[in-house]
């Protein structure tokens, strides 16, 4: 797996606040980002953190994929991910999952959910710090 993402695309939507089109060669997403110090072509971390995910579950689909839902902050994603780490120590399950290169982190898991099943769901935002 290749660790790489590229910003192809900065939308300033402040001073510095930004909306990123990142790419890892096969997927692509939409994240925000404050502070916002990067340039468009370079590299940045895979791990994104999520917020709000919801109806998270054990996926049908075969694939991983990343796809963007239309909604007013166009920053709303449907994700279809392998889970690569899963914390069972907490009250509840919790973990990440990939997509491709991309890494989501902090994602709630139901308690039918084990490491390398795919999962699906939906988030309001994705962050890159």
């Amino acid at each position: 797996m290749i660790d790489t993402i590229k910003i192809n695309q900065i939308i300033w939507i402040g001073d510095d606040e930004a909306e990123l089109i990142l790419n890892d060669g096969s997927h692509e997403c939409r994240a925000f980002c404050h502070p916002c110090d990067f340039r468009e072509g370079e590299i940045v971390s895979n791990r994104l953190n999520v917020l709000d995910a919801v109806d998270v579950r054990v996926s049908n689909d075969s694939e991983p994929e990343i796809e963007q839902l239309k909604s007013s902050s166009g920053l709303c994603h449907r994700i279809v991910a392998l889970v690569i780490d899963l914390n069972e120590s907490s009250l509840q399950k919790n973990g990440a999952v990939a997509v491709g290169s991309f890494e989501f982190q902090g994602i709630p898991f139901p308690g039918d959910v084990r490491k390398d099943d795919l999962v699906e769901f939906e988030v309001s935002r994705l962050d890159v710090y």
